[in-house]
């Protein structure tokens, strides 16, 4: 092969360098070096010293920033619920309030949760005495109609429709027919609330 048709390289490969501390002391700036300038002894910036810190703190913020929205969000879906459950609660006793029948919510437990209006002033028993306390331990159901009332509400039934006797403030009994449906259960299908209209039958238990 003939030597001269060999290409030979005729611009520079190697890169310009400068010392940091040469730079610094004689002033020259940085940004007037030929282009791909090659710095030696330069100090490591904030970012390059701790580049791993940087990067695991900006992965833990941005972790804590997506909890923060998750959270925000979870809270705004409960406060929307919140707000639905109480304007429900509103609308119902405004119903209720105006009902010429008694009302009644109980829990589990039988505990009453809601007393109506009509359900004071036909038995005499204000909310303040009865909210919060079961009915069979307030001995206001019949002791003889008491099996039939446990086993109602405490039974598997979606509804019922009962007949029994509940005592007035004042001591004397009144026949009521009930009826009710749970209308909240725990996931073992067990009642969780149970919502009842009662209606005095006294009249016509003595016709």
């Amino acid at each position: 092969e003939d030597p001269g048709s060999i290409p030979v390289e005729t611009g520079s490969t190697s890169r310009p360098m400068f010392d940091f501390a040469q730079l610094k002391r004689f002033n020259l700036p940085i940004d007037k070096l030929p282009a791909g300038s090659l710095i030696l002894n330069r100090p490591l910036s904030l970012y390059e010293e701790h580049k791993t810190l940087v990067v695991w703190g900006s992965a833990v913020l941005l972790l804590l920033l997506v909890m923060i929205g998750s959270l925000l969000f979870l809270l705004q879906g409960k406060s929307r619920a919140e707000r639905a459950l109480r304007r429900s609660e509103e609308r119902f006793r405004a119903l209720t309030e105006k009902s010429t029948d008694m009302i009644l919510v109980l829990d589990r437990d039988e505990r009453v949760t809601f007393w109506s209006p009509s359900a004071e002033e036909t038995l005499g028993w204000s909310a303040g005495e009865v909210q919060g306390r079961a009915l069979p331990a307030l001995a206001l159901v019949h002791p003889d109609d008491l099996p039939a009332f446990d086993a109602t509400h405490q039974g598997p039934d979606a509804s019922w429709d009962l007949v029994y006797r509940m005592r007035h403030a004042d001591g004397r009994w009144i026949w009521f027919s009930s009826r009710g449906k749970i209308v909240q259960t725990d996931q073992m299908g067990k009642p969780l609330r149970m919502v009842g209209t009662i209606l005095d039958t006294t009249e016509r238990k003595r016709a």
